[in-house]
This record gives structure tokens, sequence and C-alpha cells, in this order.
């Protein structure tokens, strides 16, 4: 099954919620792209001890997860399809 995971808010048990989730869902074996758009960029600046996202997003992107930003769109334009957007690497950046 194909998983899409949109993350539009800063919040810190958000974040780490929806890497969780998609975690759990690469250990079924589904494909699955997490999209950040508006503040949802932002997850490294509120990872936390509680809610250390960035551990959940390292996981995610190691175990062949996909992550995309709006900072990107503009590659999409230029191919016209969306699975050639390069995903990020593990500092968030391309």
């Amino acid at each position: 099954m194909k998983i899409g995971i949109i993350i539009s808010d800063n919040d810190a048990e958000k974040y780490w919620n929806a890497f969780r989730f998609g975690n759990f869902c690469l250990g079924e074996k589904h494909l699955v792209n997490i999209f950040l758009m508006e503040k949802g960029v932002e997850y490294q600046k509120t990872s936390n001890e509680k809610f250390n996202s960035i551990n959940e997003a390292e996981t995610f992107l190691s175990q062949g997860g996909k992550n995309t930003s709006m900072r990107n769109m503009h590659k999409i334009k230029k191919t016209k399809r969306f699975r050639d957007v390069p995903a990020f690497n593990n500092e968030g950046r391309l």
C-alpha cells in the first residue's frame, strides 16, 4: 500500500507521532512518503527529549521512507513526475 502523511504544523508531539506511524507502516512493508509543508519543515527545531522527532525521522529515512517538502516542489514542474523529486538526507537538506 502507498501511504502519504502531510505535516503542516510545528508541534513536537505531532511530528513524533507522524514519523512513528510512518516507521510502523514501513515495518509492515508499505511505501510511505511524508510531505512537510508550511511550519511542518521545522521538525528539527521542535524535537526534544520527550518527543525526539529527529531520531524518528532518521529511523524513517534509514528504512527507506521518503521525505519531501515545499522547497523541492519546483523540481516537479521541471520533471512533471512526483517520483522524481529527491528525498531529504538525515540533516533535512538535499
